[in-house]
């Protein structure tokens, strides 16, 4: 679920399209990060920029390797100023893109200075694209050195230092309203890009303590500093960070896993509320890993705010209800794990766990109704559709019903996300999967329950 959160905090996280090959990047310095096989990687977005009516080349996406940001918070200034040093490469001659949602005072590109060009993104209603006007070559790293301003809308101050809040919400209740992704942070790709990201904060004028929680490995440097350190298979809708001054109840324990022991932190401003999280949470795990397979991540954090409609899932990290916390924390398998490579896939997470939600229903195939758009979007896309959480689970209880005489789709998912743990992936190797397992052509079922033709 993806709505609105309300409560006093800072929190960064994060966000994962047919197939080339990228070797996952293997961070050392992230404590228990599991260990990856080679991924595959979604194909690049590109795009022609024009100038009324010039031809000015063509934009293509760049696949970050790595991401540093020093980000410093003046108390006083009520501002955040950020230099990022983004290291990354292209996978076919063009001018780069990323994402930034932030005032931008200069790029340094391999040490001069770059013009950029704000784009909009093609068949979508909020996403703006940043280009460097500097066509580049496939094969050669390139340094990106990016200095830029934090704006108000995404800042907030307590008395003593820092109380703001980051996160991939809604702003409004409507749907597909604009969200706080990454980008309104640092520099940072879509959903398929993974990448290594450094963020080392200071918070300048602070004198009050400041808690932090974060699913990366942390260090603090000094009083109000610290350097977080996040697993190099994240994505943009992957990192949580969390500081704040607010008073609030931490409890924390374990849950001895598949793979590895998995420390658990749940905090909240209510002490009972934390409890209570703390204490369902190893019993999700151990059902969660009997049905679909080891937790992947290093840990486990879950913030319950006082108050909050919905939730919003991270890698190994959720802000939730208490009753949404069994959905988001399934998140962590699909969605932050097995992930979604743009909102042309991200019907697919949704509907698995909000078919586990509705208790594993069984549908009959071949489905019978009317035809319904889950992922018929722009490869630029990144909402999952609302029907998603409606006619998704739906297709997988009918697919669960093809499945039936082979262990159904509960068996199917365990399998896939042994194929694709930690994995960006992609209606079409969903669809591929599910052929190579039942032997027949979905063509037509996909086609009219997820493209809506």
């Amino acid at each position: 679920m993806k709505k609105l959160i309300l409560a006093r905090n800072f929190l960064i996280f994060s966000t994962l399209i047919t197939l080339t090959t990228l070797v996952t990047r293997i961070d050392s310095a992230a404590a228990n990060e599991p260990t990856l096989k080679p991924v595959v990687r979604p194909v690049s977005r590109t795009l022609q920029l024009m100038n009324h009516e010039k031809n000015q080349g063509l934009a293509v996406e760049a696949d970050l390797s790595s991401v540093d940001i020093d980000l410093s918070i003046g108390v006083s200034s009520q501002r955040a100023l950020a230099r990022a040093v983004v290291t990354f490469s292209v996978t076919e001659a063009g001018n780069p893109f990323f994402l930034l949602d932030a005032k931008i005072k200069s790029i340094v590109l391999d040490g001069s200075s770059v013009e950029i060009n704000r784009v909009s993104a093609p068949g979508t209603d909020s996403t703006e694209l940043v280009v460097l006007m500097r066509p580049l070559e496939p094969g050669t790293p390139h340094v990106a050195v990016v200095d830029y301003v934090i704006g108000s809308s995404h800042l907030d101050f307590s008395e003593s230092g820092v109380n703001f809040q980051t996160q991939m919400r809604d702003t409004q209740i409507a749907w597909k309203s604009r969200r706080h992704y990454f980008e309104c942070y640092g520099p940072t790709g879509y959903e398929s890009d993974q990448y290594a990201l450094t963020l080392h904060v200071a918070l300048i004028g602070a004198y009050g303590r400041h808690r932090i929680f974060a699913n990366g490995t942390v260090q603090e440097t000094q009083e109000h500093a610290w350097t977080i350190t996040f697993p190099s298979y994240f994505s943009s809708s992957s990192f949580y960070l969390h500081i704040t001054d607010a008073p609030l109840a931490v409890v924390e324990t374990h849950y001895a896993g598949l793979e590895r022991d998995i420390p658990i932190t749940v905090y909240s401003e209510l002490k009972g509320r934390a409890r209570k999280g703390a204490h369902a949470l190893p019993e999700l795990l151990e059902q969660y890993e009997r049905n679909f397979g080891p937790y992947p991540h290093a840990s486990f954090i879950a913030y319950l705010p006082f108050i909050m409609f919905g939730g919003m899932e991270h890698s190994g990290a959720a802000v939730t209800t208490l009753d949404a916390l069994g959905h988001e924390l399934l998140h962590s398998w699909f969605g932050r794990c097995v992930s979604p490579s743009d909102g042309r896939s991200g019907w697919i997470d949704e509907a698995v766990v909000s078919w586990v939600d509705r208790g594993l229903p069984r549908g009959v195939w071949p489905p019978n109704r009317d035809h319904v758009n889950l992922g018929g979007f722009s490869i630029f896309e990144r909402f999952a559709t609302k029907q998603a959480y409606r006619a998704g689970p739906r297709f997988i209880a009918e697919l669960d019903g093809l499945l039936a005489n082979s262990g159904g789709m509960l068996a199917a998912l365990k399998d896939f996300y042994t194929l694709h743990r930690c994995e960006p992936i992609t209606t079409e190797i969903f669809q591929a999967f599910l052929e190579t397992r039942t032997g027949v052509s979905l063509d037509q079922e996909f086609k009219s329950y997820v493209m809506g033709q």
